[in-house]
C-alpha cells in the first residue's frame, strides 16, 4: 500500500467517525459546552471542517471553506458569536471528504518528499510530515467530540 493509500484510509476512517460522532445529536446539543473551560461540539466540528480546507489547499485544491470569512478573526470558542446549522456543517463535511479522497489519490511518492511551508512545529516539514501531523490532529478532535458525546449522554460513536 502507498504512503497516498493509507493517508486516504486513515481520513476516511475519520470521517466515517466525524459523521457518526453526531447521530442523534441536534443543534443545541452540539452547541452545549461540557463547561467553560472546554469546547463545544459545533465548534470543534468546524475547526475540524476548516482543518480539511487547509488540507485540500495544501494538496493544491483551489476548494473554497464557505465559512472562512465569517470566522476569520475566531481564535477561541468566546469569538464565535453564531454557528452554521450542524446539517449544513456535515453537508460541507462530507463534501470535502470526496475531495481530500480525490487529491490524496492523485499524489505521487515525489510530491509527498516536497517541503511545504506547513508552519507547526515537528521536525518533518514536507508534505508527508503534514499530511500525518494534520491526520494526527483530525483524530484527537474526533476524541473530543466522542467524549463530548457520551458526557450529554448519548452512545459511544459506532464505526
Amino acid at each position: 500500500m502507498s504512503a497516498a493509500q493509507t493517508f486516504i484510509s486513515i481520513f476516511k476512517i475519520n470521517s466515517a467517525l466525524f459523521v457518526n460522532v453526531f447521530k442523534d445529536v441536534d443543534d443545541e446539543t452540539a452547541s452545549k459546552r461540557p463547561n467553560e473551560k472546554t469546547n463545544s461540539m459545533i465548534f470543534l466540528a468546524l475547526h475540524s471542517a476548516d482543518a480539511r480546507y487547509y488540507i485540500l489547499n495544501l494538496l493544491g485544491s483551489k476548494a473554497k471553506n464557505p465559512y472562512a470569512e465569517e470566522y476569520k478573526d475566531v481564535r477561541m470558542i468566546e469569538d464565535v458569536k453564531k454557528y452554521p446549522l450542524l446539517e449544513e456543517l456535515l453537508k460541507e463535511w462530507k463534501k470535502t471528504d470526496r475531495l481530500l479522497t480525490k487529491k490524496l489519490g492523485e499524489l505521487k511518492p515525489k510530491q509527498l518528499k516536497s517541503k511545504t511551508d506547513f508552519k507547526f512545529s515537528f521536525a518533518d516539514k514536507t508534505l508527508h510530515g503534514a499530511l500525518s501531523f494534520l491526520a494526527a490532529h483530525e483524530s484527537y478532535h474526533i476524541g473530543q467530540l466522542g467524549l463530548i458525546r457520551k458526557y450529554h449522554g448519548l452512545q459511544s460513536v459506532n464505526f
